[in-house]
């Protein structure tokens, strides 16, 4: 579940530059998290058509999904032979995704990192696993044509994962900075 909170910001530093350089860093994050979010959503878009382009280059895969349809008709009869032929569909897939040599979630990990290295990583990681969260979600209605692919605007929440062993928030008083 994604909890989203609007939240105050209060800069508890003494020094003005300080906290000129802090607001300019938050400015700076806002202008550039849509950016990213959107650079995510693309790529994940394009690698998956990429491997099914390669899965379906030599016919293979779209022959054994064939298959599998028509043996499904009589599924009782036949179900020894479509779980051969679902073996070969899942070997035929991993072989396309060992081109990459990693994840798709890192793939575009590794990216945003490369193209945005101002922003911190943790919040390049918290982006993306939230963004294909996301597009996971919806990927059916996409693929589809039902639901078109998401894009992302200036403004948008910044993600954090509070997991980490950092101090985001320190309470003083009745205040939270």
């Amino acid at each position: 579940m994604l909890i989203t909170r609007k939240i105050e910001l209060h800069i508890s530093d003494a020094d003005a530059e300080k906290r000129k350089e802090h607001w300019k860093f938050l400015r700076m994050l806002d202008s550039e998290i849509y950016l990213a979010a959107n650079l995510i959503v693309t790529n994940q878009l394009f690698n998956d058509f990429y491997e099914n382009r390669l899965i379906t280059q030599d016919g293979g895969l779209k022959n054994i999904s064939d298959e599998i349809r028509k043996l499904y008709k009589k599924k009782d009869e036949n179900i020894e032979e479509i779980n051969l032929l679902k073996e070969e569909q899942k070997k035929l897939r991993e072989q396309a995704k060992k081109f990459y040599g990693t994840s798709k979630q890192n793939i575009t990990y590794q990216l945003t990192s490369k193209n945005f290295p101002q922003i911190p990583t943790n919040i390049i990681a918290a982006l993306n696993a939230s963004i294909i969260n996301t597009l996971r979600q919806e990927w059916n209605e996409v693929k589809r044509g039902s639901r078109t692919l998401r894009t992302y605007r200036k403004g948008m929440p910044i993600p954090f994962n509070f997991g980490t062993s950092k101090k985001w928030f320190e309470k003083i008083g009745e205040e939270v900075y």
